[in-house]
């Protein structure tokens, strides 16, 4: 067997970060790539999908509530 049992979704995540060099991340979310910016489903709420995307002339996030 390749992989050992995992248990619950925090380690399959941080499996994968760990395995894609990225271990730096917030153990809190799962993100995909989604366009040009981010999708962020948080475990307490994964029906809501965000779509932060970087404003530079503000220099922050806007962050967009994409349909489920």
């Amino acid at each position: 067997m390749l992989f050992p049992l995992i248990r619950s979704r925090s380690e399959l995540a941080l499996l994968t970060r760990e395995l894609s060099g990225n271990s730096k991340a917030n153990l809190k979310s799962t993100e995909n790539s989604f366009g040009t910016g981010n999708t962020i489903l948080s475990e307490k709420n994964h029906r809501l999908k965000i779509k932060k995307t970087y404003q530079k002339e503000t220099g922050n996030y806007l962050k967009k509530k994409l349909p489920v």
